[in-house]
């Protein structure tokens, strides 16, 4: 890993994913009759490691003054924004979690819609860490497989303009349910019980009946194994699941974002699209997986990230 040389291509990379990810959001937006302007739009942005060229050259004793949240004041410099710029770390989970603030802020009146991005570049650290966890699965990323031996790192952005029902603009979809916990367990492992996952997966599925389900899904040995169990028995057998991770690999804290743009493309194309790669797969997935299906209505949408932080959101259709 350190013979590896640093590319001055790299610098700001997570930034620059979520500016152009941002644009396209804040132009669809517009596109559907949306009002809203810099001047009043809030920005949360979710990254699990951030500038990660930055911190990478930082761990390699070179000084630096970078920090996470450089990901989300770049980002807010590049679009013009005055309204009220945070940022969640909390690792893969981060961008789920930056929804929910947004819909605190909103709730407060803080700002009359937020802007949602979650944004992470490749790094060589997370990579060497993982690879020291043995968490690295050399075939690629393969959830809910039997024969997965980890997971695959990816890289991107996605985001979401989030406004009031009362908002003029013609929205792609809604948010209906979301709940959070941290299971206080372990720094890397989910606890074994599964006891937070299950409780929030619990209330979300209780208060939206979800038609799909879009899972965290890593690949990785202990996530996919206690995942699949929950949602097989929370959320019933004839559910249909897709995991994207097998497609773009785990884009860390830009994960749950990415999860609930794919919830809304379900959604808008009424269908689910094929699940791959193509098994055997665990006992409580297989009924699950496979091949299109039929799936309209609302899906949930889970995150997981080291720490225990846990989250679940159920995606509605536009009304």
């Amino acid at each position: 890993m350190h013979l590896v040389e640093d590319a001055p291509c790299l610098e700001h990379s997570a930034a620059r994913y979520g500016v152009e990810a941002a644009r396209e959001a804040l132009a669809e937006a517009k596109a559907a009759g949306s009002r809203v302007t810099c001047g009043d739009l809030g920005l949360v942005v979710g990254t699990g490691m951030g500038e990660a060229t930055s911190l990478d050259r930082a761990r390699a004793s070179t000084p630096t003054d970078k920090r996470m949240f450089e990901t989300a004041d770049l980002i807010a410099d590049a679009l013009g924004l005055s309204g009220p710029v945070l940022s969640t770390s909390n690792a893969c989970a981060a961008s789920a979690y930056a929804v929910g603030l947004a819909l605190d802020i909103l709730a407060a009146g803080e700002a009359s819609a937020v802007l949602v991005t979650g944004a992470e570049a490749y790094s060589r650290v997370a990579l060497a860490a993982f690879n020291r966890m043995l968490a690295l699965d050399p075939a690629g990323a393969r959830p809910f497989e039997l024969e997965r031996a980890g997971t695959l790192f990816g890289e991107g952005a996605g985001a979401l303009v989030l406004e009031p029902e009362s908002s003029s603009a013609t929205a792609l979809g809604s948010l209906i349910t979301a709940d959070f916990s941290c299971d206080a367990d372990h720094i890397t492992a989910p606890e074994q019980a599964g006891v937070q996952i299950r409780r929030i997966l619990q209330t979300v599925v209780g208060q939206a009946a979800p038609r799909a389900a879009v899972p965290h899904a890593t690949g990785t040995q202990l996530n996919d194994e206690l995942e699949a169990a929950i949602l097989h028995e929370v959320a019933g057998e004839d559910l249909p699941w897709l995991s994207i991770k097998d497609t773009i690999g785990h884009a860390g804290g830009a994960s749950g974002i990415l999860g609930i743009i794919a919830a809304l493309a379900m959604l808008e194309a009424g269908e689910r699209p094929e699940h791959g790669p193509h098994g055997p797969w665990l006992d409580t997935a297989s009924t699950h997986l496979g091949e299109r299906t039929t799936a309209v209505g609302p899906v949930v949408v889970s995150a997981y990230a080291f720490g225990g932080n846990n989250a679940s959101l159920v995606i509605g259709g536009a009304a």
